[in-house]
């Protein structure tokens, strides 16, 4: 049997499974990865990235999976990440990840040194952009900056450098660093020029299809010389992928650490204002994706706070009573916000809080306010609301959420068995394309999530009343806010 070694470089995990040419997974494999966070940086060391790739490799081969038997390796990962590389190829410093925002004030230098910026790349620029990152490190750490021989740009691409010795992006993860003109293709290089910085540390972009590059003689992770490795994709397009998401008109929502809701398109005037737009994998679609800065994360977060870390607990707790127009409003914005909200300084908060507001109830509203903020990214997206929805990423595995999720948007979700692990098995479906195992990603994709099976999680009704007026309720809190 043959393969394609697949890796989704996430925030809170590594994925890794082999993929035969049927697309079925053996010997996934899954380890936890912390990230390094404060109230205004978040990083992640990108050796650890490399180490747990290493380790999930070896524990194939001790398996007894032979080497040879992979003919390809495809990867993903987080978009948008600042990862300041030597010319070893080891990082000098942490990875900042795309949920910082810490260049607020880099992206007005950049938005006033080059007006065209946002029509150019087709979209906004941030704080949280690659672009501004590279100007706050050169303004605030000089000397890291001058240590760089590169910036990378996706996790993914800090293994393929370890694995192959090259520096390279793909076009998808291009797009949202704010240096990539959309229409070409290509690093828009005077740009940095204009504010000061070095172009020629910007790696090679290419197509999430195209080999890169082949394993080195005696690299640490075990593969055979000369595999061939495949450039990737972001997260986005390989989560779109695994959701079988292609053809104009289909959609899905993701919710993992992070999350975004994301529909195919093949007419550029159909992607709505403030979401990110990316070239698709087939070069005649475009995916449109509204992210979310809160999500798993804050999940995680009120898990802790509320459960002492125990999921279990916390998923009774919310089991355990109904809707109510009297609970307490959740504003889920802990770590800033994109969507449905455009502020970095956002802030989380609990509203309608009583003496007789029991810690259910605040577990209940947790969930909630993730689930009306969903609804209110879907509404204001200028989609046409679906009847249903196909649900990936780890969130899936809170069925509390997934009801919530039902009840508060009016829209049946479905979660195929092993949503999860759908991005990493769209990364691999760019393998079998290589390989010759298929010829279309949709039909691979769809095929793959015929024989997963599905979950689905019918709105009750019966809470239609109740969650129209809880949804505008909700939607005024943050204005408020804001006005104070």
């Amino acid at each position: 049997m043959t393969y394609v070694a697949a890796f989704d470089i996430g925030t809170s995990t590594i994925k890794a499974v082999l993929v035969d040419e049927h697309g079925h997974m053996h010997h996934r494999k899954e380890r936890a990865i912390p990230a390094i966070q404060n109230e205004e940086y978040r990083e992640q060391d990108p050796e650890s990235w490399w180490t747990i790739v290493q380790e999930l490799s070896h524990e194939w081969w001790k398996e007894g999976i032979s080497p040879s038997t992979v003919h390809t390796i495809s990867l993903t990962g987080q978009m948008q990440d600042c990862i300041p590389v030597n010319k070893e190829g080891k990082a000098i410093r942490n990875a900042i990840l795309y949920s910082d925002s810490r260049a607020h004030e880099e992206a007005e230098i950049i938005h006033e040194a080059i007006p065209n910026v946002v029509e150019v790349t087709e979209n906004y620029c941030d704080g949280s952009m690659v672009f501004p990152k590279l100007l706050w490190l050169q303004r605030n750490q000089p000397s890291i900056y001058e240590q760089m021989h590169a910036c990378l740009v996706n996790a993914k691409d800090y293994i393929i450098l370890q694995l192959t010795g090259q520096f390279v992006a793909d076009v998808v993860t291009g797009a949202t660093t704010g240096m990539m003109n959309f229409e070409q293709q290509q690093w828009e290089k005077s740009w940095l020029v204009d504010v000061g910085l070095d172009p020629m540390m910007l790696p090679e972009l290419h197509s999430a299809g195209k080999v890169v590059g082949v394993v080195q003689k005696h690299n640490s992770a075990g593969f055979n010389e000369k595999t061939p490795v495949l450039c990737g994709t972001g997260d986005a397009a390989a989560s779109s992928l695994g959701a079988g998401v292609l053809i104009r008109g289909t959609r899905y929502l993701y919710i993992g650490s992070t999350g975004w809701t994301a529909f195919s398109t093949d007419r550029k005037n159909e992607l709505y204002e403030g979401a990110f737009k990316l070239p698709h994998l087939d070069d005649v679609h475009f995916l449109s994706i509204a992210p979310m800065l809160n999500a798993g994360n804050v999940h995680r977060f009120a898990v802790e706070l509320l459960c002492d870390g125990d999921y279990r607990t916390f998923e009774s707790s919310v089991h355990s009573i109904e809707p109510s127009l009297d609970h307490p409003y959740f504003l889920p914005y802990v770590h800033g916000e994109r969507f449905p909200v455009h502020d970095a300084n956002a802030t989380g908060s609990w509203s309608n809080l009583k003496a007789t507001t029991s810690k259910a109830a605040l577990c209940f509203s947790v969930l909630e306010g993730l689930s009306l903020s969903i609804r209110q990214l879907m509404t204001n997206s200028g989609e046409e609301k679906p009847t249903e929805i196909i649900v990936i990423g780890g969130g899936t595995k809170s069925h509390a959420w997934c009801q919530m999720l039902a009840d508060s948007t009016g829209i049946t979700i479905c979660v195929p068995d092993d949503a999860e692990w759908l991005p990493v098995v769209g990364a691999a479906s760019l393998g079998g394309h290589y390989l010759n195992w298929t010829n279309s990603y949709d039909e691979w994709s769809k095929a793959v999530i015929a024989r997963l099976g599905q979950k689905r999680y019918e709105p009750n009704q019966t809470f239609d009343y109740l969650y129209n007026v809880r949804y505008r309720e909700f939607v005024k809190i943050y204005p408020k806010i804001m006005q104070q």
